[in-house]
């Protein structure tokens, strides 16, 4: 392959043209080459639902239902 058929012209047509006209020929090669250009993908981070056995769960929505918060069964633990 040739720099003609990979540019879809030749250095003669690509020296005749404007710079209007070479940025819109270049344009599909700019998104590539220039990195402000270029698409990013953001990574989403999703964090896995913890697993609740069923008994737990239960024991937790008694605890509900009496009144009492069960954030202190979900809260991490640290070591001191």
């Amino acid at each position: 392959m040739t720099l003609t058929q990979l540019l879809d012209c030749s250095a003669d047509q690509l020296e005749k043209l404007s710079d209007a006209e070479l940025l819109k020929h270049f344009e599909p090669f700019l998104n590539v080459t220039r990195p402000e250009r270029a698409r990013t993908i953001t990574p989403k981070k999703t964090e896995p639902a913890p697993y609740i056995s069923p008994s737990k769960k239960r024991a937790m929505d008694a605890l509900i239902a009496m009144g009492v918060d069960p954030e202190f069964i979900t809260k991490k633990k640290g070591r001191k």
